[in-house]
């Protein structure tokens, strides 16, 4: 309905523009994913200044090369972030008044 896709505008207006990469560094601060990514000889977790380059790869692997796990982290990582922002967002709008039932959420995609 119109009042549906109204609704769905003014959540998708709340959450932030973010470039990919800082939402990727974003996601790694909430979740530690990167700690799964560790030194080849070394076998330890990689320090943050490690993680940018790790991170450029898998944004150039996953959306140049179409790598299925490349892309599944992408899309993971995209989905969480914009779960958090738009659930911040329905809060908002709720706060502010608006009548937003639970039945409208589930048609609110983290992947836009």
């Amino acid at each position: 309905s119109a009042g549906t896709a109204a609704i769905k505008r003014q959540c998708y207006a709340l959450v932030p523009r973010i470039d990919l990469p800082d939402l990727l560094a974003e996601v790694n601060d909430w979740t530690h994913m990167l700690d799964q990514f560790t030194h080849l000889q070394r076998d330890v977790p990689l320090t943050s200044r490690a993680a940018h380059p790790l991170l450029a790869a898998i944004m150039g692997t996953g959306l140049n090369m179409h790598r299925a796990s490349c892309l599944l982290l992408l899309s993971a990582a995209i989905a969480a972030w914009n779960t958090v922002y738009l659930t911040q967002a329905v809060e908002r709008l709720r706060a502010e008044g608006m009548l937003i039932s639970d039945t409208l959420l589930a048609h609110l995609s983290p992947l836009g």
